[in-house]
């Protein structure tokens, strides 16, 4: 099993579509920083007045958050359609065998998505954090990008970093969860455009359909802006992951088992 997931991870990470999407990502966040609105006083300037997901006058939030199922497409979604295309899945699983080679390619296209959602987020914060502070806003005082009674609002106002750590991790899963469409996608359909645009389709797809019933805030677009848009809820958030994933490593499971026999 480790000598997969060392051959798969040395692999993707080395790849032209894994770095085209840390690439626009990085992009997308300088576009951020490029086009902010930096309008406060030197007495109220803090980092999270101009991260992406927190601003909204510059044009990297809404730009970040509308792509993310290109920049998890693109690092992980199509993993193993390559090795269908190619033949190299049989070549791979006879070497081993089937349960390590699935479980190895979900493993990692799983971390790529995770990845590409978190790096240029993170590489935001750090050089930001060379130049302005980021300790905790004053509501009473500051202009502030997270209104209080907000989902872990007690959090942001003690502790910026922390909350901001809180939705890394959600954006890693829930950017893992939709590389792994690709995956699942990826048995029924040889076709790469099929593979790499099916995270699209269930990401906007969820999110007009909760949004024509009135509640926008239940779809990945709704909930995974920091800033957020909408009063959330977390348990929400991670219900709505789990029955994801159970329903995505299903389906992945009885493809496999479909395969076999």
């Amino acid at each position: 099993m480790s000598r997969f997931l060392k051959i798969e991870f040395n692999r993707v990470f080395k790849s032209k579509s894994f770095l085209a999407a840390l690439a626009l990502g990085v992009l997308i966040v300088l576009i951020q920083q490029i086009t902010v609105a930096r309008y406060y006083s030197t007495a109220e300037e803090n980092v999270f007045l101009y991260l992406t997901g927190y601003d909204t006058t510059g044009l990297g939030t809404n730009l970040y958050y509308l792509l993310l199922p290109c920049l998890v497409a693109l690092a992980g979604a199509d993993l193993l359609g390559e090795d269908r295309r190619s033949g190299l899945d049989i070549f791979s699983r006879i070497r081993g065998n089937d349960k390590q080679y699935y479980f190895s390619k979900s493993i990692v296209a799983f971390i790529a998505g995770g990845v590409v959602f978190c790096l240029p987020l993170i590489m935001e914060l750090c050089a930001l954090m060379l130049v302005y502070p980021s300790i905790p806003l004053d509501y009473f005082v500051a202009e502030v990008p997270v209104t209080y009674g907000a989902m872990f609002s007690n959090i942001f106002y003690n502790s910026p970093l922390t909350y901001e750590l809180i939705f890394l991790v959600i954006g890693f899963v829930y950017g893992g969860l939709f590389a792994l469409i690709g995956i699942l996608v990826s048995f029924f359909s040889s076709s790469k455009y099929v593979v790499l645009l099916s995270p699209l389709a269930i990401y906007y797809g969820v999110w007009i359909v909760f949004s024509l019933i009135g509640y926008p805030e239940f779809s990945p677009f709704g909930f995974l802006t920091p800033k957020q848009g909408y009063p959330l809820n977390f348990h929400i958030i991670w219900i709505e992951f789990l029955l994801l994933l159970v329903v995505i490593i299903m389906g992945i499971i009885w493809s496999v088992k479909n395969e076999k026999s």
